[in-house]
């Protein structure tokens, strides 16, 4: 028998604050993120703005990738009343960017020993370093998937959590990519939006000006238990189906059949055992670039047919930025908090909606609703596709 997993606690950070309550009332208030790149020097760069984390003076993006890690993952564990004994039991997965990016970590690590081992110490020392903290005793389950990876840990711990292979998992997304070689580089890839002069209204997924996404950075922690372990009084929804589909078309771009996507999504609905029209709510991928909205547009609408229509889509990454390696998390956290409060968040800047994707967004202002079933999608660069379903949990815990 499947064995139901349920999510105790959340934590996040973002450009929008620390903490869930203070991301929650700002994105559900229509405020972004997104500012004007003050850490280092712009002048040369197409791209000056992005959605920073600057709660915190560091030396380095490995530094803030823990910081963040920290922060979200110790109030996932405080909300979900887990104890030191259940932590130490508990197995950590965590989802990080590959080291390659850190030029100004690598620059500090350039000897030969230090260049050759530096990507292994950046992943293996960022995530036994949480592991220590939190207490937990068995190795972490630390990878990388692109933009898709922190859905790609909830997967893999949501499977080991059904199968009876652990008890507990602390589920964790960690991202700090913004300086400069990491702007020449997607901006070479003419994934960013260059809307300098207006850069508050840079990120419009789904609208007719969306030119590129915004480079975000932030962390988001999920603590989830299996059925038969778990207090449902504590239960805030359920993680009910999964699904993943790759292609290899294009290191960017994904098919233009969108068979992935479809299946990506298809999978997930199946594995929760619903009918695509029991979905009510979309937490997009949404990255405001033209390609990647018009491919999880037409997932959408294949998939869920007619009901496309009707049922309401939102991009947090209007007000966040995309935040890579941590987004699905991040996006998974502030859907919860849909399932909690009653409030669809907004969609920013969806002034100009593109109809011919078909879809209902969410438009500049939160709306009411109480969804039951919310899918999420995330896609990343070399055709990683992952889709969940959320559903809403025991209801006295609301």
């Amino acid at each position: 028998m499947r064995r139901n997993v349920h999510v105790l606690g959340s934590g996040m950070v973002s450009s929008l604050g620390v903490g869930t309550q203070c991301n929650w009332e700002k994105i559900v208030s229509g405020q972004s993120g997104i500012r004007p790149i003050e850490r280092f020097n712009v002048e040369n760069l197409a791209v000056n703005f992005a959605a920073c984390v600057d709660t915190w003076k560091v030396d380095s993006c490995a530094e803030r990738i823990l910081k963040m890690a920290l922060v979200a993952t110790g109030e996932a564990i405080e909300q979900s009343g887990l104890t030191r004994k259940q932590c130490e039991k508990a197995k950590l997965f965590m989802a990080i960017p590959l080291p390659e990016f850190c030029w100004s970590d690598l620059i500090s690590n350039s000897s030969s020993v230090g260049a050759r081992n530096y990507g292994t110490q950046f992943i293996s020392g960022i995530s036994n370093a949480v592991a220590e903290e939190i207490g937990t005793s068995s190795i972490p389950y630390t990878l990388s998937t692109a933009c898709a990876s922190s859905a790609t840990a909830i997967v893999v711990a949501v499977g080991m959590l059904r199968r009876g292979e652990i008890e507990t998992a602390i589920v964790l997304g960690s991202d700090s990519s913004i300086f400069e070689e990491s702007i020449v580089r997607f901006n070479l890839l003419n994934a960013l939006s260059t809307k300098n002069d207006s850069y508050q209204s840079a990120c419009s997924p789904f609208s007719l000006n969306r030119d590129g996404f915004v480079l975000g950075e932030g962390a988001a922690a999920l603590v989830l238990q299996s059925e038969d372990r778990v207090d449902k009084t504590r239960s805030i929804a359920m993680i009910t189906g999964v699904g993943e589909a790759t292609d290899d078309f294009h290191r960017t771009r994904s098919h233009p059949s969108g068979d992935t996507i479809v299946e990506s999504i298809s999978k997930a609905i199946a594995d929760a055992g619903l009918e695509p029209g029991m979905i009510d709510h979309v937490n997009a991928h949404g990255t405001s670039t033209p390609e990647n909205d018009k491919m999880e547009a037409l997932g959408i609408s294949r998939v869920l047919g007619p009901h496309a229509a009707e049922v309401t889509v939102t991009s947090n990454k209007s007000a966040i930025g995309h935040t890579l390696t941590a987004a699905a998390i991040l996006e998974v956290a502030f859907a919860l908090e849909t399932f909690r409060s009653g409030v669809l968040p907004p969609t920013l800047n969806y002034d100009s909606p593109d109809l011919t994707l078909g879809l209902n967004v969410v438009g500049k202002t939160a709306l009411a609703g109480t969804p039951k079933h919310i899918l999420k999608n995330s896609f990343g660069f070399g055709g990683q596709n992952v889709s969940l379903v959320l559903s809403r949990g025991n209801h006295d815990a609301f």
